[in-house]
Parts: structure tokens; sequence; C-alpha cells
């Protein structure tokens, strides 16, 4: 009775420091939203959206109607980017109920009678509907609740304009109501259905990766079957958080994009040269057997504890660097057997000492051609990109998959080892969270690429909390996914988390270096001697057979660029016609000879873009410029209109790329055998 009482006084704690630091978080939030600061607002709102979403799930009396209710009305007013009607909910709904549960206490409302009473009017309405549901489902039926003029009604009320969207409905019930949805949905719409009875969380995860993209977001409608929210709310709260999730991932990925946008393309183009000393991530698996431990050592700042503990792994394990802890290893006399390194403008003060230069590295294409130039050692590509791909199999080779990142140095790192089935993976200063204002080992302060937007109090690896921020989680969240497909899948891997400090990864065993070591680095391994066995996968010939191919990719930039400018002129002829013609031609009901031609025409000239070897670096510099415009023209014009308005946006984008091309290859030369 003591330990219970003691559970339910540290729980009540717990709560309370919550709810402040939600509502603190909520009055910041407020404030940007009366300055105008759209981009952290969102950002901020992201972290907010997140945190209530994983309290409705994990916290039982937390969960309430009126909490999804203002959900729902915060991620529908952020998909807009509607920062009035966000502040407005903060300040009038969730500031205030937040407060009421900090006051809880004072009301004599105890957590233990919360949990385990039962007896509020909204747990009474959630049990019998619960009741009703699972008396349908145990009979063999759905609840049919709706008859198709109510579903019609139902669609009404959701909100849908008819336009092309992304709309995410929780609960299929009967499928009435799912039918009379699709009935509205225009042909460029995206409908997901998730049904919380199958509870396919993972299968819901990877459906919103797959095809909710940065040009859906803003389209994005969420919506539930009727009663569905009410009888299924804890899985209501958890759908809410992958959707919210899901909306970090794809801001950060965007983020990341525009952010090296012209320095991702030049350097696939400058660093063409590694491929004559390269060799494919799956060549690893010829000189790395599964069964040798690998750890992966970042630059966390509990990285300072068992650093000196490292030196006892060397020769009996893989060791396999980030970048960012290159230079404390360096300075620490440790010389890591793998290096990795894949950021277009990571920074050459990790690698002051040149002994990091003689290191065998993972690079991607798109690394930073400095430390790729620099780098006299063998080198294995990451992900070879699609423009290094086609050349690649140009020449005969087999090129797998790209492997996903996960948005860090460590998750690449991690994926990788995933990708060889490495039986045992130890990780080692991946705090993912701050020590004081520390954010890297030696007390190094640094700041990550959203600003350090978005402080939050998290499980840490000894019980207590630790404070971390918006990209750290989302790493975060990326491990405890992979960790979980992993065994989903029964892979015979085990994750082992020896960083002896910052947040805890679910799914991991927690460990100390010095455990993880004795208990598994037994058996002596040599990589180097093991990697001088391997050949490097293109010869000589090969090499210069490649180079010609870039040669050719160099002088293909001009008909893609007239190509381009073609098409641009056919959509302008097109939307002229459509203004003339209207309604008509909006809904595609033309049959002139001459109009199909043109649009004959303009397939043709996409085609004769797409067939040229430079045109996946030409599309993906072209794409990340024009995202938020293309959102708008989806939001705001329908039909065939809104069609040839992005396609219009698209083709002028890839004359811009191809003159940005045009000026690389001229600047580089080529590449001469």
């Amino acid at each position: 009775m003591v330990l219970k009482t003691a559970l339910i006084e540290k729980s009540r704690t717990m709560i309370k420091q919550k709810m402040f630091l939600l509502s603190e978080k909520c009055k910041t939030i407020v404030r940007d939203c009366t300055q105008g600061r759209t981009d952290d607002v969102l950002a901020g709102m992201g972290d907010l959206t997140g945190t209530v979403t994983g309290m409705i799930a994990q916290v039982q009396y937390f969960n309430s109607a009126q909490f999804l209710k203002i959900l729902q009305l915060l991620m529908n007013a952020m998909m807009k980017s509607d920062i009035e009607t966000i502040g407005t909910v903060l300040k009038k709904e969730l500031i205030p109920a937040l407060e009421i549960l900090q006051n809880k206490d004072a009301e004599n409302n105890s957590v233990e009678n919360e949990v385990e009473s039962g007896n509020n009017a909204a747990n009474d309405v959630m049990l019998q509907l619960k009741n009703y549901a699972d008396a349908a489902w145990n009979a063999g039926k759905r609840p049919v609740l709706w008859n198709e003029t109510e579903a019609a009604a139902w669609v009404e009320s959701i909100g849908y304009d008819g336009r092309d969207r992304a709309i995410c409905m929780f609960g299929r019930g009967d499928g009435i109501c799912e039918k009379a949805l699709r009935k509205r949905l225009s042909s460029d719409s995206i409908l997901l259905v998730y049904e919380p009875e199958k509870g396919d969380l993972i299968g819901l995860r990877d459906e919103l990766q797959n095809r909710l993209d940065f040009y859906r977001q803003e389209s994005l409608l969420i919506c539930a079957h009727p009663l569905y929210k009410e009888i299924f709310g804890h899985e209501y709260a958890q759908f809410l958080h992958l959707i919210n999730e899901n909306r970090t991932r794809v801001m950060v990925n965007k983020n990341t994009m525009a952010r090296f946008k012209e320095n991702a393309s030049r350097n696939v183009i400058t660093n063409l040269p590694m491929l004559r000393n390269a060799n494919l991530i799956d060549d690893l698996k010829k000189i790395l057997p599964n069964d040798v431990p690998v750890i992966i050592v970042s630059a966390g700042p509990s990285l300072d504890k068992n650093i000196e503990e490292l030196k006892r792994a060397k020769g009996r394990c893989l060791i396999f660097a980030v970048d960012t802890a290159m230079k404390y290893l360096m300075a620490h006399d440790i010389m890591p057997d793998l290096g990795i390194t894949i950021e277009p403008i990571k920074p050459m003060a990790n690698y002051e000492d040149p002994r990091c230069f003689k290191i065998p590295h993972v690079f991607d294409c798109e690394s930073n051609p400095e430390i790729v130039s620099k780098n006299t050692a063998r080198k294995f590509i990451y992900n070879c990109r699609d423009y290094v791909k086609r050349l690649l199999q140009a020449l005969g080779k087999n090129v797998p998959g790209d492997i996903p990142s996960g948005g860090s140095v460590a998750t690449a790192a991690f994926a990788i080892c995933y990708q060889l089935g490495i039986r045992r993976i130890i990780m080692i200063g991946q705090d993912l969270a701050y020590q004081g204002e520390a954010t890297h080992a030696g007390g190094i302060e640094s700041k990550g690429i959203n600003n350090n937007i978005g402080y939050e109090m998290i499980e840490g690896i000894d019980g207590g909390q630790v404070r971390t921020r918006s990209d750290w989680l989302a790493y975060l969240k990326w491990f405890e996914n992979a960790i979980a497909l992993m065994k989903d899948m029964g892979r015979d891997m085990e994750v082992i988390d020896a960083t002896e400090g910052g947040a805890l990864i679910h799914g991991s065993r927690v460990m100390t270096l010095k455990e993880a070591i004795d208990e598994y680095c037994i058996l002596e391994y040599s990589f180097a001697r093991e990697l001088a066995k391997l050949p490097c996968l293109l010869n000589s010939g090969e090499y210069d057979k490649l180079l010609k191919l870039v040669e050719k990719s160099a002088i293909e930039l001009d008909s893609v660029e007239t190509a381009a400018r073609e098409a641009v002129a056919i959509c302008e002829a097109l939307l002229n016609i459509c203004r003339e013609k209207e309604s008509d031609y909006l809904l595609g009901k033309s049959d002139e000879q001459n109009d199909k031609k043109w649009m004959s025409d303009l397939t043709s000239a996409r085609i004769n873009c797409e067939k040229a070897l430079l045109y996946p670096l030409i599309n993906n510099y072209a794409v990340t410029g024009i995202a938020e415009e293309v959102s708008r023209i989806r939001l705001e014009k329908t039909g065939l209109e809104s069609e040839l308005l992005q396609q219009k946006l698209a083709f002028e984008a890839i004359v811009d790329a191809c003159g940005y091309f045009n000026s690389i290859m001229s600047e580089i030369g080529c590449y001469k055998s």
C-alpha cells in the first residue's frame, strides 16, 4: 500500500509538471501567433501536438473527447498555416483545459480516483460505446450507424471542398461513410483509411510515409467515422500522433532539402571521381560477418564517460564513427575502423586531424566534396542517388535501392548495420538529449537544423526526465520504430544502448560499454585486413567509360532545356484555351483535334526530359524550389487548370535547373580520363 501510494504521488507530480510545461509552451506559441511568426508557430505546434497526443495515448484520465476535439481543430489549422486560429484555440480552449488538470488536487480529484473509479461522465459514455462496439464485433458485424443519406451529410460536415486533397480517415465502420466520401473525391485526391480494430500502426506509419509527401501537407484533411472517436479515444490519439509525427518528419526533410539544395546537386557532380576507389554498401557483406559486433560511435555528451573504455574494443569489433565524433576520437588516439559523413555542407572542423583522411569512410554522393577528395582510403557509397545509379547501371552494375537515412548520420549508420544484418549493434554517445547545456562530447554546445526549436522533457535512460529538442526527438522515434520493425520481422538482431546517459531508446537493451565489450567483443577481427582483399567496384577501363557517360550528360542538357521550354509554351496555350472555353475545358470535355495534339506534344516533351541521364538530378533540384507553390495551386485551383499550372511551373523549374547544371559542367569541364 505504501509503494502504491508513493507511485501514485510520483505519477501525480510528473503529470502536474507536464501540464505546467505544456501550458508554458502554449503561451509561447500564442505570443508567436500575435507577432505573426508563422515558421516558429508551426515548428512549436509540431512538438506541442505530439506531446499532447502522446499523453492522451498514455495517461488514462487525460483521455477525453474535449482534448481530441481541441487537437483536431489545431491540426486542421496547422495544415492551413492558419496561425490566427491556432492562437485562438490555444488561448481559449487548450490552456484553460490544461490549467484545470493542473489544479485537480485542489478539487480533491486524485490520480488514483481518476484512474481506478471510471465513474465520470466521459468514462461512462466511453464504456457504453465500447460495449456496443464489442457486442457488434462479437456478433461478427461492424456497427451500421448511418444510411446513405446520412453518410452524404457526414461528408458535407467534414469540410471537404472537392479539391485535390489528402484525407486521413479514422475508422471504416460498415463502409457507407467511406463509400460516400470516395464518390466525392477528385481524381488526384488520396484517401487513407485506418481501422483501429486491426491496430496496424506500423502499416499506417508506412502508408503516411509513402503517400503523404510535402506537396500534400497543406491539403491534408483529418476526419473520423461517426462515433469512432468516442469508441476508440485511445486509438484516435495514436492515429493523430502518427499523422503529426509524419508531418514533423516531412517538414524536417523539406527544411533539409531547401538548406542543401544547391550544395547537394553540385556535390553529386563534383564527387564522381570517388567512384575510382569505391564500393557499394552491400560489398561490406563480403568482408564483415554479421556476427561481428558493430559499435556505432556518436558524439553525444555521454561519450565523455566511456571513450577510454572504447580502446579495449579495438580489434574485436567494427568501430563505426559518425563525423561529429571523429575529432573527439582522434584527440583520444582512437582510430575507428570506418567513418561516415553524408551531409552536403558538413564543416571541415570535424576533420582537422589529417589522420581522419586515412580512415575508410561511408560517403553519400552528396557529401561535402572537400572531405571526399582529401580522403585517400577506401570509400563506400551510402546512397548512389538516381543519376549515379543510372551511370553504374549503364556499365552493367547491379545497384541496390537506397537505404533510408532517418535524417541524421547516426540513423544512417544504424540503417547500414540493419541492411547488413549485423546481429549485435552497440550504440554509444547516442544521448539525443542535453547534458546541462551541452549537446556534444567535450561540453560543446551546438544548434540543430531547426535552431533548437521545441524543447521537451522525455524519459531518460536512468528513469528520470531529460531535456530534448525537436530534431533529436524525431531521431529517437526513428530508432524506436526501426527496432520495433526489426522485432516484428523476426530479425536475429539486438540493439544495445551503451551510451550511459541521455534519452531512453525503447526496445534497446541498456548496458554499460564495459559490460557490452566483456560480453560480446570477444573474438579478434581486423577490418583493415579484410578490406585489403576486396576489389573496387570499377576497374580502370570501366571508370573511363563512366567519364564518357558524364560528358554525354553535359551534352544532353541543351535538348532537355529545349524540350522544357516547348512544354512551357504548350501549357500557356492550353491555359488560354481553358480560360476561353471555361467550364467545358476545365471538365475535360473538349475534343478538338488541335487540343489533343498539344496534349500529346506535352507528353512527348516530358518523356524527352526524363530519358536524359542527368534528369534525376535536374528534377530533384527543380521540385525543391517549387514545393510551396505547387501546394498553393492544389488548394486554390481544380481540374485541368490546376494540372496545367503545376506542369508549367515544373517545366519552368527544369529550364532553370538546366542553366544551373550547364554552369557546373562548364566550371568543372566534365572529367577527362
